[in-house]
């Protein structure tokens, strides 16, 4: 298993893409997973522990503008919202992440298993800000953690 790398962010190091492929693997085969990779409501994405994400529903695809969910996988949540701080050194890097509230969830659900508070996404190119609520939960498959992670649009 790989380690977390400490940082006062959350880990910056990505993991290689054979791991990705098999964590990719071992979420889609899991039969709720499977369920919800469709669900037209539910806006919900799994990262490992080194934020990338292994899982991605269509709903929350549709809500970037996403066609193709490859397009998503390794990338962290920031860099998949277009989120404008992530746009100079990635998702988690900036001065502006440690007060992000999709990081304090993350981080939560990492110390605590579980997380929830409001997020305010500024998209890097049409400059508008997405209002959301995230919560996240500690989920483990096949022994392996992955943090499950719900945007509700408010």
């Amino acid at each position: 298993m790989d380690t977390l790398t400490p940082t006062y962010k959350e880990p910056n190091a990505r993991v290689s893409w054979e791991t990705l492929h098999a964590q990719i693997g071992s979420v889609k085969s899991n039969i709720s997973f499977k369920e919800l990779s469709e669900a037209k409501s539910e806006n919900i994405f799994v990262l490992n522990t080194h934020r990338q994400i292994v899982f991605i529903t269509r709903s929350c695809l549709d809500i970037f503008g996403i066609e193709d969910p490859a397009v998503a996988y390794a990338c962290r949540p920031g860099e998949m919202m277009q989120c404008y701080h992530a746009q100079a050194n990635g998702c988690g890097e900036s001065d502006a992440c440690k007060l992000c509230g999709a990081f304090q969830a993350a981080l939560a659900c990492l110390q605590h298993n579980t997380g929830s508070q409001r997020f305010h996404l500024k998209q890097k190119d049409s400059r508008k800000t997405i209002h959301f609520t995230v919560h996240t939960e500690a989920i483990t498959l096949k022994g392996e953690l992955f943090m499950m992670i719900s945007l509700i649009k408010e």
